[in-house]
C-alpha cells in the first residue's frame, strides 16, 4: 500500500513541476512603453518600439534624422534597449541584465533588434533564440 501512494504522489508531483516548468512570464504593456520611453530619450533614436508576437521580442530602432550613427553604436543602441526592457522586468523571479547577461526575461523569449533606415529598409538585424547568451548581427 505504502508503495502505491509513494507513487501516486510522486506522479502528481512530477505533473505539478512539469506544468510549472514552461510557463513563459507575461510582460506587462508599462514594461514595453517604458523601456521604448527611456531609450527614446536618446536624441540618436526615434520611434523606438517593442513587439511581442508569441515567444519572440521584436526590438525596432530609427536612426534620428540628421543623425549620422555608426553601425557600431545602433547595434549598441539595440542591445541597450533589450536590456532596459530586461531591467524593467526584473524582480523575485527574474534577475536583470548584467555584464554575462540581458537578463533572465529571455530564457523565455526569442529576441530580434531591427534597426530600420528610410521607408522601413533594414539596416541592421540583430537576433538571439532563448538562452543563447548573444544576439547574433546579420
Amino acid at each position: 500500500m505504502r508503495k502505491i501512494n509513494f507513487i501516486v504522489y510522486l506522479v502528481i508531483i512530477l505533473s505539478i513541476l512539469a506544468g510549472c516548468a514552461g510557463n513563459r512570464p507575461e510582460i506587462p504593456e508599462e514594461a514595453l512603453t517604458g523601456s521604448a520611453d527611456l531609450i527614446n530619450a536618446n536624441p540618436e533614436i526615434e520611434d523606438p518600439e517593442i513587439i511581442v508576437e508569441d515567444d519572440t521580442l521584436k526590438f525596432y530602432l530609427v536612426p534620428a534624422e540628421g543623425q549620422e550613427e555608426s553601425e557600431e553604436r545602433l547595434k549598441q543602441l539595440g542591445i541597450d534597449f533589450v536590456k532596459l526592457l530586461g531591467g524593467y522586468v526584473s524582480g523575485d523571479e527574474l534577475a536583470g541584465p548584467s555584464d554575462e547577461s540581458y537578463g533572465d526575461i529571455y530564457d523565455y523569449y526569442n529576441v530580434e533588434i531591427i534597426v530600420e533606415g528610410e521607408r522601413g529598409a533594414v539596416l541592421y538585424k540583430g537576433t538571439k533564440a532563448k538562452g543563447e547568451a548573444e544576439v547574433q548581427w546579420e
